[in-house]
């Protein structure tokens, strides 16, 4: 398959498909934003987002999968659809959550949609991002540990 194009939906940030396009040349990651279809439904964009060679759909909302509606007109677009959970950070933190858990699940995901016979749902697991999960501090004149905000 080679190059794998994904559309990310209205609901993210268009900052992303910055961010991913730098970490993955080979891929390309466009913002419905970006195409012109930002007020379109979500039936409206599967029927239409396989016609512009886009392989997956990239969003937050993970109803998608309820709405009998939407998951029908999912399964007809051939679309891989890939979600995540509504980041308990926000502003710049949420961005940040965002652009790191798929940095790590990226390339799992390029590998299985390339070597899948169907379309594939995934759920990004978001990465840990609480001081105390990503970082330790010390002082450096004793090395006494810093506490770090919760």
């Amino acid at each position: 398959m080679g190059r794998l194009k994904f559309a990310i939906d209205a609901n993210e940030s268009p900052a992303l498909s910055n961010s991913w396009d730098l970490l993955f040349p080979t891929h390309e990651f466009v913002h419905v934003r970006s195409l012109g279809l930002r007020n379109d439904s979500d039936i409206e964009l599967f029927a239409k987002l396989p016609g512009e060679g886009f392989d997956a759909f990239i969003t937050r909302d993970r109803a998608q999968l309820k709405r009998d509606d939407e998951l029908q007109a999912l399964k007809e677009s051939g679309l891989s659809w890939i979600g995540h959970k509504e980041p308990a950070a926000r502003g710049p933190r949420s961005l940040a959550v965002v652009v790191a858990s798929y940095s790590i699940a990226i390339p799992h995901i390029v590998d299985l949609i390339e070597n899948a016979s169907d379309p594939l749902r995934f759920h990004v697991k978001l990465t840990p991002h609480g001081a105390g999960q990503t970082i330790s501090a010390h002082r450096l004149s004793d090395n006494q540990k810093v506490a770090l905000p919760k």
